[in-house]
């Protein structure tokens, strides 16, 4: 791979005037200095939600990770109790459990059962408004590579809330 940025500071130091001029370059310069091509996580897009066909669970999700597909089962299908989501129950304290219990879950990549379980199911108290602010935060995620991990409503998370996976 081409340093870039040592080639782009080379011809700089050559002809600073070039960065006054020509504005692409410096656009394409400022792009590298802030991380812009050069990304240390993957992009992450969700295609769909659908009723899962595994055996205890309720939902599947499709994703492109870096353009492969992964597909992904979450939420926990019981039987003696159908609404055990906050997205059915609507109990902000039996929510708040939830979080407290779940928040360990939240490592590793976004795309994960535990981010999905916890930002779809638990985040609001309805399913609509629940996937769109996940794809809000997967949409943050993608540009910045921090996945905002606050919940409206849960006191707030040591660090700030914002998770750089």
């Amino acid at each position: 791979m081409v340093d870039y940025f040592h080639t782009w500071k080379q011809q700089l130091m050559r002809d600073e005037s070039t960065m006054g001029r020509n504005i692409a370059l410096r656009r394409h310069f400022n792009q590298l200095l802030q991380g812009g091509n050069d990304r240390n996580h993957p992009i992450v897009h969700l295609k769909q939600i659908v009723v899962s066909t595994k055996k205890g669970k309720k939902w599947k999700a499709t994703f492109t990770v870096d353009g492969k597909p992964k597909t992904v089962h979450f939420g926990f299908r019981n039987p003696k109790d159908t609404h055990n989501d906050y997205t059915k129950h609507h109990d902000k304290k039996r929510r708040n459990r939830y979080i407290f219990r779940h928040l360990k879950d939240l490592r590793g990549d976004v795309w994960k059962p535990g981010y999905l379980a916890m930002f779809v199911l638990w985040n609001k108290p309805n399913f609509d408004k629940s996937l769109q602010d996940y794809q809000r935060r997967l949409n943050e995620y993608n540009r910045t590579g921090h996945f905002d991990i606050r919940i409206d409503g849960y006191p707030p998370v040591k660090g700030g809330g914002k998770k750089k996976v």
